[in-house]
């Protein structure tokens, strides 16, 4: 049986099982308890798997950057000789680190590119799964993306920083 009650309906069990009981001595009542109550009980199963997801997707994230570092900072190193024959020939500071930052934008496009294509065969492939939601959620695609690229410009300026401050002696000497 559903009753509706203004206000806070907490207050209304107690008088609720008085009118029952009033009406009839022999009926059980098992609970009385709001629907607010119960549909949030029915729905901790999802919150929890909703935050995991959250902190499992900042994980990644935090993973991915650590290792477009890595691998900015590998490449910028391996490079060495190289930025110090630029610098040696008159290469400038802001030269070194546009050339650095160009290759950090080339490896950014072409992922993106990559990942863009790999999400849309994967939503195509589970869209029988999804409920109330687009097979493209531009919205996330964009928010990732754009998350996605801070992390991997922001993992190749301190690359790019230390690069262009190389002294063009010691860079030569590297090899």
């Amino acid at each position: 049986m559903d009753i509706k009650a203004a206000g806070e309906p907490s207050g209304l069990a107690s008088m609720i099982r008085n009118e029952i009981y009033s009406v009839d001595k022999n009926l059980k009542i098992d609970d009385i308890s709001a629907v607010s109550a119960l549909v949030n009980d029915n729905l901790s199963q999802e919150r929890a798997i909703a935050t995991l997801a959250g902190f499992f997707s900042l994980l990644s994230l935090s993973l991915a950057s650590i290792g477009l570092y890595g691998l900015m900072s590998y490449s910028v190193n391996q490079r060495t000789p190289e930025v110090g024959v630029r610098m040696a020939l008159g290469a400038r500071t802001g030269d070194i680190q546009r050339m650095i930052l160009g290759d950090t934008l080339l490896m950014l496009t072409a992922g993106i590119l990559v990942g863009l294509l790999g999400a849309f065969a994967a939503t195509r492939a589970i869209t029988s799964l999804l409920y109330g939601v687009t097979p493209m959620d531009w919205v996330s695609v964009v928010a990732a993306t754009v998350v996605i690229a801070g992390a991997c410009i922001a993992a190749g300026l301190l690359p790019a920083r230390r690069a262009a401050l190389v002294d063009p002696m010691t860079a030569l000497r590297c090899e």
